[in-house]
């Protein structure tokens, strides 16, 4: 009788968790669909031109690109927080080429910034602060009478724990008429030093730029690319075997993480302060 009551009792509880694990799944998708309803608008793309000047063993490229970031608007006067590799392609070619590339001089000049909002409006701005550290960037609109839908950033006092789950909120590319969309994910880690960070499941850089939310629909933090700096020593390596040594070890020169919202909070106070980038006049015709 007390094996079976004992059985009982297990069978019961594991359905009881059961249940409880569908109600958590069910909970948190009510929670993303009703957010994304509500801040979806502050989800941008942000378009940027960017001069990127390469020099190697002497020979020099200059050409000019057009790339398109995810931003997320965290303030009505249009304040948009992007992931800092997303609008600087030399810095993120740096990490990957890692001691090769000593060979390789890279540089990166950001000419023009547009933030294109939801109805496809586009808003003239600049990029007023990168922290390459964090991996943060902040676009600012020139206008800055205008005013736009935004997520207002709370502090948290209390951090992630691992296999929590959250979920982002982002948008697609042009492929895919730029719609809103959401994705699940779980914390992995939570990575501690001066500037702790969190690392989750999903490792696509389709979530740059993006907030990761909790399960009480509250920002956790903005997924960003953390570059590994070269150690000393690297810098200067040759090419050949050198080269293929790095390719193994690439994986490990960049990490999609989330940089938490208390961080993102206290560098967006020095971007709201930043000036903006003087504009260089065009030269005098001849």
């Amino acid at each position: 009788m007390t094996r079976f009551r004992a059985g009982f009792m297990g069978l019961l509880l594991g359905g009881f968790l059961a249940v409880s694990l569908v109600a958590g799944a069910a909970d948190i998708k009510e929670t993303a669909r009703a957010t994304a309803l509500q801040l979806q608008k502050a989800v941008v793309t942000v378009r940027l031109v960017v001069k990127l000047k390469m020099v190697m063993m002497g020979q020099s490229l200059d050409e000019e690109q057009k790339n398109e970031a995810i931003g997320t608007v965290i303030d009505p006067s249009g304040l948009t927080v992007v992931d800092a590799s997303s609008i600087d392609p030399a810095s993120l070619m740096k990490a990957l080429m890692g001691g090769a590339g000593g060979q390789l001089k890279m540089d990166s000049e950001i000419k023009e910034t547009l933030i294109l909002l939801e109805d496809g409006t586009e808003v003239e701005a600049d990029v007023v602060l990168k922290d390459t550290d964090l991996g943060l960037a902040f676009v600012r609109p020139r206008d800055a009478a205008r005013k736009f839908d935004a997520v207002t950033l709370k502090q948290r006092n209390n951090p992630p724990q691992p296999l929590d789950s959250i979920f982002v909120l982002g948008r697609l590319s042009k492929s895919g008429n730029r719609a809103a969309a959401l994705g699940l994910d779980t914390i992995r880690a939570i990575v501690k030093g001066p500037r702790s960070f969190y690392v989750c499941d999903s490792q696509s850089n389709s979530n740059l730029g993006c907030l990761a939310f909790s399960t009480d629909g509250e920002p956790l933090g903005v997924y960003v690319i953390k570059q590994r700096q070269a150690a000393a020593g690297e810098e200067g390596g040759g090419m050949g075997l050198a080269m293929l040594a790095r390719m193994n070890e690439m994986k490990d020169a960049v990490l999609p993480v989330i940089r938490p919202v208390n961080d993102v909070i206290e560098i967006a106070e020095q971007a709201r302060k930043a000036k903006a980038p003087a504009k260089k006049e065009a030269p005098a015709a001849k």
